[in-house]
């Protein structure tokens, strides 16, 4: 006896051990061929998941796929150290930052580009080419003309840097990792491999090239959206999986191998007289049984298929396609490193489930010789059975042919399926929009008292997007510029649409209001209760007033009223009498500002600020200019100022301080001094007669009958008096005025 041989051809696609295997079994549809338990193509993983190991294979990609590929050049990590601060009872700080420069393969053959580019699942670059995230990358397609990369060739020396010919492969250049918690990030990368979608048929000719094979190659007009085959893997490994989308067969042909999709255009038809036949003349003998069939139990069948698959409509994120079916005792599972949309993979799943189940009835006939036409994957109609048989193998002998049968059944699965791919967060590859900022220079935030001098910055953006800045500073006008901080959170910003006339600071203001625009559409303002207001919130800088509202009437149109409103807070009620109609309105949020200690000496001057955008070029975007008073470290201006007349003709001048260190007024108890000692200026100036100035200690002061001659010729009557606490560090604060008339 002698089984159809095709142990070339099995070699050459699988190796010395499959070929063994097809010299027995012949050649099937592929994936009858070694049994359900083998490892079936390349996993999801392997496109996913990137890789610096040495020897990891690189995939080659078709059509438009997402894929991490693998680190296969690195510089070491450059360290950047940069010292800020010190001064007077400030210590001096160093912040560290740190990049990173490699090169990542994509795939094993030629692409046409790349689009959007992931970091640790964060999208960096927009469809566009926009750069989310700032970087430098040069993009090498894999063409055998390729150049070496400069900054390869730098490190490396000319002659011992490769190119990387026939390796599509990107070079990032110094990617500073602040963004990505100072470590490399796991990148992944939207590969146009071909123009736009690509076919079982392509992607057969092209391993067929590579594997050196001269087989010919018909059908497969599957198209598939993208595809990743492992390089680490065979031609074989490739044809299974291939053979999951779209069924193949290999035929030992006249000419050679062929390697179709197309199924047998007709069933033969096998006359019952052929049954058991032997040879060309030789009848059977009457006891012979004529044909054996077989059925796998239910409980060795499939209940559920699942495919694991590309979604390519939820960013080529991994997705999950069943099918069921009631009486199977398995699932089975099947991972395709294929981007699909769901219909797709559900149809898969269904076909698979149906290709199962109509196999599970085999049969054994014999044949006279001359069916020696058929071949493995040909279809038969069996005399007295329904539905197709298909030929797994052919064997011959002196004696006839051989056949063993697998049912095929009806072409269940080949309607194309309607299924859900489920929701996703899309993130915008939009181009951010401008950044608008705004410098405040502000009493402390927080009841403790600093002794170092802050700045808070807000920003947001005036376009439909907006991610995030950066944002420098020049202490010398401009020569140079230190980044001190990214914004990751917008600010809630606008202007005043209405003027807000002076108010009181020591009672609610229910008389007026402001009217307020916002910047963007996603900003939002609404009311607190009163014990919130006391609680410290929705509190917010107009001009350079803080205040805090109790309601807020949307308008519309990103338009709102504020009212109920506490005026003068943290001591800003010099500020009510200075605003104007377009003024900042900026509500304080603390976990969405950015704040910034300048040394002590730059207290008086002029600073710079700049807030650029992804992308943008620091030098292009405007400057902001701030006069840098220093507020956080200056006391508020004292209150409740008297004077009271002693029998003596002495004045006794008293006040109550106020501190930065705490804000709340607790009945009995005063304010804590916030400073490192009392110490306070207190001018009085006669209405006729000359000003005495003096630096008491206390808050209060007797100013002499004496002194008062001394001044004025007589004791004072009609003065007014102007008073500062100081600050150790920062000097006067905000003055307190009055005027007083005090008979003698």
């Amino acid at each position: 006896m002698a089984t159809l041989v095709l142990t070339a051809v099995a070699t050459a696609i699988a190796g010395p051990i499959a070929g063994v295997v097809a010299s027995i079994a012949g050649f099937a549809p592929v994936s009858g061929l070694f049994g359900s338990k083998r490892r079936q193509g390349p996993r999801l993983g392997e496109l996913a998941v990137q890789s610096s190991a040495y020897g990891q294979p690189i995939p080659r990609l078709y059509g438009r796929v997402r894929a991490s590929g693998s680190v296969i050049w690195a510089t070491d990590i450059e360290e950047t150290a940069q010292t800020s601060g010190g001064g007077k009872g400030r210590p001096k700080t160093t912040s560290y930052s740190y990049a990173a420069s490699f090169a990542v393969a994509l795939s094993d053959r030629p692409i046409r580009g790349v689009r959007r580019i992931w970091a640790d699942g964060k999208l960096i670059r927009g469809e566009s080419g926009n750069w989310i995230v700032p970087a430098a990358m040069r993009l090498y397609t894999g063409t055998e003309d390729q150049a070496i990369d400069p900054l390869i060739a730098s490190v490396e020396g000319i002659g011992n840097a490769p190119a990387y010919r026939g390796i599509a492969y990107a070079v990032f250049e110094d990617l500073q990792l602040a963004e990505f918690a100072n470590h490399i990030p796991s990148l992944s990368f939207e590969i146009e491999a071909d123009p736009n979608e690509t076919s079982v048929h392509a992607v057969l000719i092209d391993l067929n090239a590579e594997a050196g094979m001269e087989a010919a190659i018909s059908g497969g007009d599957q198209l598939l959206y993208g595809l990743g085959i492992s390089g680490g893997g065979s031609f074989r490994d490739s044809i299974e999986m291939l053979d999951h989308i779209n069924p193949i067969r290999l035929i030992d042909g006249v000419d050679g191998l062929e390697i179709t999709t197309t199924g047998p255009a007709a069933s033969a038809v096998l006359p019952a007289h052929d049954l058991g036949a032997r040879g060309g003349h030789e009848a059977r003998r009457r006891d012979e049984p004529t044909l054996f069939v077989d059925r796998t139990s239910s409980d060795q069948l499939p209940a559920e298929v699942s495919i694991i698959y590309y979604e390519r409509d939820r960013d080529y994120q991994p997705g999950l396609q069943r099918s069921r079916r009631a009486g199977g005792g398995l699932d089975q599972r099947l991972e395709l490193p294929a981007a699909l949309d769901a219909g797709q993979a559900k149809t898969l799943a269904d076909r698979r489930l149906a290709q199962s189940w109509s196999r599970r009835a085999t049969a054994k006939i014999r044949v006279p010789w001359r069916w020696c036409c058929l071949r493995p994957g040909d279809l038969i109609d069996l005399p007295g059975q329904s539905g197709n048989w298909r030929v797994h193998e052919w064997t011959f002998d002196r004696t006839g042919i051989e056949l063993a049968l697998e049912g095929d059944g009806a072409a269940s699965g080949q309607i194309a399926l309607e299924a859900e791919a489920g929701r996703s967060i899309v993130q915008s590859s939009l181009a951010q929009g401008p950044t608008v900022s705004s410098v405040m220079d502000i009493p402390p935030l927080f009841d403790e008292a600093s002794g170092t001098p802050s700045l808070w910055v807000a920003v947001a953006g005036s376009g439909a997007v907006w991610r995030r800045a950066d944002l420098s500073i020049s202490l010398d006008q401009g020569a140079s510029w230190h980044s001190f901080a990214t914004a990751n959170a917008a600010s809630v910003m606008g202007v005043a649409d209405t003027l807000l006339p002076p108010g009181a600071s020591v009672v609610q203001d229910r008389r007026n209001s402001i009217d307020v625009s916002l910047l963007g559409d996603g900003m939002w303002l609404e009311g607190r209760s009163w014990a919130s207001l006391l609680a410290g919130a929705n509190i917010a800088l107009l001009g350079d007033e803080l205040i805090q509202f109790e309601q807020a009437e949307a308008l519309g149109g990103r338009r709102f009223r504020l009212s109920g409103l506490l005026r003068g807070r943290r001591a800003t009620e010099w500020a009510m009498d200075t605003h104007q109609i377009g003024e900042r309105f900026v509500l304080i949020e603390p976990a969405r500002l950015a704040r910034f200690d300048p040394p002590v000496g730059s207290i008086g001057g002029r600073l710079l600020f700049r807030a650029a955008g992804p992308g943008e070029d620091p030098g292009a975007v405007a400057v902001e200019q701030v006069l840098f008073a220093g507020r956080a470290l200056l006391p508020p201006s004292p209150v409740h100022l008297s004077a009271r007349r002693q029998p003596n003709g002495d004045l006794h001048l008293a006040w109550i301080r106020r501190s930065r260190a705490g804000w709340n007024w607790i009945d009995g108890v005063d304010a804590p001094l916030g400073e490192e000692a009392e110490h306070y200026r207190l001018t009085i100036a006669p209405l006729a007669g000359a000003a005495r100035t003096v630096e008491p200690g206390s808050p209060n002061y007797s100013y002499i009958a004496s002194e008062q001659i001394a001044d004025a010729g007589q004791l004072v009557q009609d003065f007014s008096v102007s008073l500062c606490q100081f600050s150790t560090v920062a000097g006067a604060g905000r003055q307190a005025t009055r005027t007083f008339t005090i008979p003698v």
